[in-house]
């Protein structure tokens, strides 16, 4: 627990204004830092969870890559048989 100590100055006046009163106080401030130490994998429970973690990012990743294949193989079947039909016509002419 730390303490400071510290010099405020307080005005004192009266309603009317004609009394005007400075004072130099002496306030005595206490405080205290209490740090929270947390460690993120402290049992086994938390170890089986950073497994799953660790399985589910993998699964995410895996179906983000086979979403992002079906879209380029969508996207080659799409010019594929427009660029045949355009040889085919041309080739007729």
């Amino acid at each position: 627990m730390n303490v400071s100590m510290h010099m405020v100055p307080i005005t004192i006046s009266s309603h009317d204004g004609d009394l005007c009163t400075q004072l130099a106080v002496l306030v005595q401030v206490t405080y205290s830092i209490h740090t929270v130490r947390v460690e993120l994998y402290e049992s086994a429970g938390d170890y089986v969870r950073l497994v799953l973690e660790i399985l589910l990012t993998i699964w995410v990743s895996i179906q983000m890559l086979t979403e992002l294949w079906a879209v380029i193989q969508a996207k080659r079947r799409q010019v594929l048989p427009l660029a045949a039909c355009h040889l085919a016509v041309s080739a007729c002419t």
